[in-house]
């Protein structure tokens, strides 16, 4: 088992919340109370609580970018990496973004958003603002896998406020965070929600946003919840490259040396089609084709349905 299989594997709440079935998760996910913390830490969703579905329960959190930066690499032999080369991959992408006509008006920020919600590897991390979305892409792939289902609290400040970052802003919120394999302590720490208006329609139907924030690194009085194991800083990257702390009992309040505290649930692979005909029978239903909707494919499809079309009387 992989560190990030075993890890997630010995803090999932699956017991604690009672989710045994298909029908356990379903009722859970559509209370209004999803009973992961005390009432004094005033979860909402799509505010401070945001959701992620991931279809493989062995796999890490991780953005796109850094895991095919980590491959390419270690096809070179090299396996040690931090926020230096991460940074520099990124300005290649937008480079050659930039180099195709793709983003003409566009902050940095924004390009990356878009190129995310289109397969391109960025640092952003997708999540969903309600848990049904994320649901989808806990349950729609791998059939004979199990899904994992992740819940983000991004703690307050001492106003209240969650940590928002703007990627309209001309330059990249964290450009200059970089130095060397490590990053300024401010942003290895931060674990931020990027939610813009936008008119992609890609990310109205999946009600997303994104986290985004420096690689992990372990502090000085971190408690280890995989059992038995000591983690390297490899360790740590391969189960969260976001400083997020996992929890699997309710406490008082959150940890204060963490930006953020998760949850993590597994989706046994026996649940998968249940919940997909459970997704496309609500109203608005979540299926393909409503998640990833085919812009694309309209305009043929507009052109026959108006060179078609005939006036119903006066």
């Amino acid at each position: 088992m992989g560190h990030a299989a075993g890890y997630f594997a010995a803090t999932e709440i699956n017991k604690r919340l009672g989710l045994e079935s298909a029908d356990d998760l379903w009722s859970w996910l559509n209370s209004s109370d999803l009973s992961l913390a005390p009432m004094s830490w005033q979860l909402d969703a799509g505010e401070n609580l945001v959701f992620r579905g991931q279809a493989n329960a062995a796999h890490g959190l991780s953005s796109k970018l850094y895991r095919d930066l980590r491959e390419g690499l270690a096809a070179q032999g090299i396996k040690n990496f931090g926020e230096k080369e991460l940074a520099e991959a990124e300005r290649a992408v937008i480079g050659l973004a930039r180099d195709e006509g793709v983003g003409r008006n566009m902050s940095d920020g924004q390009l990356l958003a878009v190129l995310q919600h289109h397969g391109v590897a960025t640092r952003l991390l997708d999540v969903s603002k309600a848990p049904l979305e994320a649901l989808f892409f806990a349950v729609d792939d791998h059939a004979d896998l199990d899904g994992r289902l992740f819940c983000f609290f991004l703690h307050p400040d001492s106003a209240g406020a969650t940590q928002r970052l703007l990627l309209s802003d001309p330059d990249l919120p964290w450009h200059g965070s970089a130095r060397g394999r490590y990053a300024k302590s401010d942003w290895t720490s931060t674990v931020a929600l990027v939610d813009e208006a936008n008119l992609d329609p890609r990310m109205h139907a999946q009600r997303g946003a994104f986290l985004v924030g420096g690689l992990n690194r372990r502090y000085k009085g971190d408690r280890w919840a995989y059992p038995g194991h000591e983690p390297t800083a490899a360790d740590l990257m391969e189960i969260s490259t976001l400083r997020v702390n996992f929890l699997k009992v309710r406490t008082g309040k959150p940890n204060a040396s963490y930006a953020a505290s998760g949850w993590t649930i597994r989706i046994e692979a026996a649940w998968k089609s249940d919940l997909r005909k459970r997704l496309q029978d609500i109203d608005p239903p979540i299926t393909f084709d409503s998640m990833y909707p085919p812009v694309t494919e309209l305009r043929r499809l507009a052109a026959r349905e108006i060179r078609g079309w005939t006036p119903h009387g006066p």
